[in-house]
């Protein structure tokens, strides 16, 4: 690669490309970005942005240059269900950084450490529930800016804040039915907003219109989804969704 760069070969450069892209996993692609060029930093991004969720947890992300872990968070394409997912791979990121530079852990010390990556944050977009519980437990931000993100929310977004709150373009979620009542379908997915509140009956709420016709030919149809709120009656037969 090195050789193919600085007598740029176009053929070979061509080759290695290929080569490091079929190799690329979630356990080589953090080292790869590390060590990339621009020129095939798109190629890693675009892998990190679809297995995100793995990657930010994966051991090599603390590994990251600063520049390369903005590049990742502040990415408009990163596939995460929840925002705190990425919060909580930052302050990792930021421990191993102060424990490679034998510096004590505080909360002053670590918002120092992660200062320039903390304004690309996406707090708006958590529930009240992460931002006022474990998010203000680590002493990050101060009184002034959950202020700012509360008045963000109460002002139905039209209030100035410095963090990030457009929402990502989701390219994959993963929405894998597992077992009856799990909460990895995407029915649980529409009643808890994504995750970000408790569930909620999509049927109830007018989230979700479900149709179906005869679970048996000849049988009265009957409705996938309960009206009981507390429950949610799963079937195993086709769906005909309306949302």
């Amino acid at each position: 690669m090195y050789c193919a760069q600085k007598y740029q070969i176009e053929g070979l450069l061509v080759e290695c490309s290929r080569f490091i892209k079929e190799k690329l996993s979630i356990a080589n692609v953090c080292k790869f970005l590390n060590d990339s060029e621009v020129w095939m930093s798109a190629a890693f991004m675009k892998f990190v942005s679809v297995h995100a969720e793995e990657v930010i947890q994966s051991p090599d992300f603390i590994t990251l240059s600063k520049p390369k872990l903005v590049n990742i968070i502040e990415s408009d394409l990163l596939a995460v269900s929840d925002e705190l997912q990425v919060f909580n791979a930052v302050l990792e990121w930021g421990h191993a950084r102060l424990r490679e530079n034998a510096i004590d852990l505080s909360p002053a010390s670590l918002r120092a450490e992660i200062e320039e990556v903390n304004p690309i944050h996406s707090f708006p977009l958590m529930s009240s529930e992460q931002l006022l519980g474990e998010v203000n437990d680590t002493g990050l931000l101060t009184p002034k800016e959950i202020y700012e993100i509360i008045m963000f929310w109460q002002k139905g977004g039209n209030f100035d804040t410095k963090f990030v709150h457009r929402s990502r373009k989701m390219r994959y979620i993963d929405l894998r039915y597992q077992q009856d009542f799990d909460e990895n379908g995407v029915v649980y997915w529409i009643g808890s907003k994504g995750g970000s509140q408790s569930f909620v009956n999509p049927a109830n709420s007018g989230d979700s219109t479900n149709q179906m016709s005869t679970t048996e030919m000849g049988n009265a149809t009957k409705p996938y989804i309960s009206n009981d709120s507390t429950k949610l009656h799963e079937q195993r037969h086709k769906l005909d969704y309306e949302h």
